[in-house]
């Protein structure tokens, strides 16, 4: 009941944000969560704080690593690892003296704990401000970077500072000894685990039982059976599923780049539960806020509810400055300041450090939080902690939601001109000559197919088609171009009633070889135009706006081109 409870908020959400634009979906879900409070059957706190790490970050790590970007991630190496990695720790030894501080009841490594906790910044409030702010391309990119790879960074910090607070009896030497044993131990394991799991998919392929259903459960297990493992062994769950989610975005192409069908299908799955896992963990941080609204309850913690505010205010302005001043000293002039849009370092240093969202990650390290120490006794002032790291959440995305969008405005795109006609029709022949080019004879047929789907394109690019209309016109066009082959002869009528209609497991058990190889040749065909397309942005030649378009157009295709089932 209570569950289900949370997910129906997740969902009511949507429609509260659909009316409420200017709110974005995690400011509605935590007032929800406060409006609810209620309805809850008992604590949300009576959790066990184990369940948060197992349940909520092994998952919510393991997707935010699948949607790394490769080509940003290589080229935007140094300082996306600068960012996600010393400037977390930079963040967390600052913050942690300054929350000792202003409130000494609170032990110097439980204040570490708490600045490790908000550590990792928010992918999902990352991508949304990519759509409603104008930024600079790059520094979007070291963004998204940083908030995959801090996740785990921040994590481990926290993890680290727990157990120093817990035990009362880490050293230095000792200390740093088990953080790079645990570190390294998480990472090895992680990989072997991936390792093994690939093993096992290539075994079933071979023998011819693999299927998108098992490719999907055994996805959604990995985080979960990596996390458990490497907790088991005495190393770090987090760094294993990190490992194993880094593994998995570097190498899925070559793991099955022609099972169209199952990377939608994995990608959809993903999203949906990542979803609803954020937005479940949104809806606990307003619940949790009910403190403030009952300032009777404020009477337990050893400062006041102006104190709390204050001292929330002071962390974000702390983490605010150490990121704008971060920006400045390590984010070379070059990933901001270009010909076609130049930024001050000044506005890059602010869009840099105001789109630093904290988000469901953090919340759910502070719900990780233990009830007790070593010794039997209460954990000191847990839940003043997790009110502190809940209320600089808040702010964050207040920050982000109101103020970033009035220092950098979203750009209307202009409609498309001649020029990018002109650049969009030349990556499209492009796409042609290469299949024409480097794909054997035995797939001429294949080829052909997709051929005329990139002609039928370039004659139509320039036309308007609104989202409702594009779903149908592609299935539209798929139907009437293999019915005019299968009437000149280039196909057989089966085979095109092969594509039209969902594919057939023939008698062996695999698909239509031309089902496949269309599909095989198409994806190709697709990977290419992505690259040109980002190529041609990088030169100057085609616009962020008509590229989002492409892309999304080319999205399309994958999901309403009728996709092979596994062999």
């Amino acid at each position: 009941m209570f569950i289900l409870l949370l997910i129906t908020v997740v969902l009511f959400s949507n429609v509260v944000h659909h009316f409420l634009p200017l709110l974005s979906v995690p400011i509605v879900q935590i007032l929800l969560g406060v409006l609810i409070v209620g309805l809850l059957p008992g604590n949300v706190l009576s959790i066990e704080p184990e369940l948060f790490f197992v349940l909520f970050l092994a998952p919510l790590v393991f997707q935010s690593t699948l949607s790394m970007d490769k080509k940003t991630m290589r080229h935007l190496l140094n300082p996306i690892l600068l960012a996600a990695v010393l400037l977390v720790f930079v963040t967390v030894f600052a913050t942690g003296f300054l929350v000792h501080f202003l409130i000494p009841a609170i032990p110097l490594a439980a204040a570490f704990a708490l600045a490790a906790a908000l550590g990792p910044t928010d992918v999902v409030a990352v991508e949304a401000v990519s759509k409603r702010v104008s930024m600079p391309r790059k520094v979007m990119g070291i963004l998204k970077g940083e908030s995959i790879v801090n996740d785990a960074t921040g994590i481990v910090c926290f993890q680290f500072a727990i157990i120093a607070l817990v035990t009362s009896s880490v050293s230095l030497s000792s200390g740093l000894t088990f953080f790079v044993r645990v570190s390294l131990g998480g990472l090895g394991v992680g990989l072997l685990l991936t390792l093994v799991k690939f093993l096992l998919v290539n075994g079933l392929r071979r023998l011819r039982i693999e299927t998108i259903t098992i490719h999907i459960i055994l996805g959604l297990m990995t985080p979960f059976l990596v996390f458990i493992v490497a907790e088991h062994l005495g190393t770090s769950g987090i760094l294993a599923v990190f490992a194993s989610g880094l593994v998995h975005a570097l190498y899925s192409d070559e793991l099955n780049p022609e099972l169209v069908a199952l990377h939608n299908a994995q990608e959809n799955i993903w999203e949906t539960f990542s979803y609803v896992l954020d937005g479940i963990v949104f809806v606990i941080l307003g619940t949790q806020l009910r403190v403030i609204l009952h300032p009777g309850e404020v009477g337990a913690f050893p400062i006041g509810t102006e104190m709390i505010i204050f001292t929330v205010v002071c962390i974000t302005a702390v983490i605010l400055l150490i990121r704008f001043f971060w920006c400045l000293g390590t984010v070379p002039k070059t990933v901001y300041h270009t010909t076609d849009a130049p930024v001050s370092s000044v506005k890059a240093g602010l869009l840099f450090s105001l789109a630093g969202t904290r988000g469901e990650v953090p919340l759910a390290i502070a719900l990780s939080i233990p009830l007790v120490l070593s010794d039997g006794s209460d954990f000191p002032h847990r839940d003043l902690i997790i009110l502190l790291i809940g209320g600089t959440i808040v702010l964050s995305l207040l920050i982000t939601n109101f103020i970033l969008p009035l220092l950098a405005p979203a750009k209307k795109d202009a409609p498309w001109n001649a020029a990018e006609h002109a650049v969009v029709t030349e990556i499209l022949h492009t796409v042609v000559l290469d299949l024409q080019a480097s794909v054997p004879p035995e797939d001429y047929t294949a080829v052909e197919i997709v051929i005329r789907h990139y002609y039928e394109r370039i004659n139509r690019h320039g036309q308007a088609l609104t989202k409702p209309h594009l779903r149908q016109y592609f299935l539209r066009w798929e139907k009437d171009i293999l019915l005019r082959m299968a009437e000149n002869g280039t196909i057989s009528n089966a085979a095109a009633h092969r594509f039209i209609k969902p594919p057939e497991i023939n008698g062996n058990g695999t698909v239509e070889p031309l089902v496949q190889s269309v599909h095989r040749i198409a994806a190709r065909g697709f990977q290419k135009e992505r690259t040109l397309i980002v190529n041609m942005v990088e030169a100057g030649r085609l616009s962020q706006g008509v590229a989002a378009e492409m892309l999304a157009n080319i999205t399309m295709l994958e999901v309403h081109f009728p996709a092979p089932l596994p062999q």
